[in-house]
């Protein structure tokens, strides 16, 4: 599960909602492979396309994503 990566997001905007500390270990992977990407109303909207549009909470969380994806470059 080295190569693993779970993206856990909130689609309903439940306030107070959290991962449990233990939940990475549960899927067998450390934290750091765990991606939180934060409600926002702006990807609930049909055919979204406006990326300004999303909250910085939002777009941190994609880009913390996307360098998970990649990796440091040196793989």
């Amino acid at each position: 599960m080295d190569n693993a990566i779970v993206v856990v997001t909130d689609i309903e905007g439940t306030p107070g909602h959290t991962l449990s500390a233990d939940f990475a270990g549960n899927l067998g992977i450390r934290p750091g492979q765990v991606a939180t990407v934060p409600f926002d109303l702006s990807l609930r909207s049909p055919g979204f396309r406006e990326l300004g549009r999303l909250r910085a909470a939002t777009t941190q969380a994609f880009v913390k994503l996307a360098q998970l994806v990649v990796g440091d470059g040196t793989h």
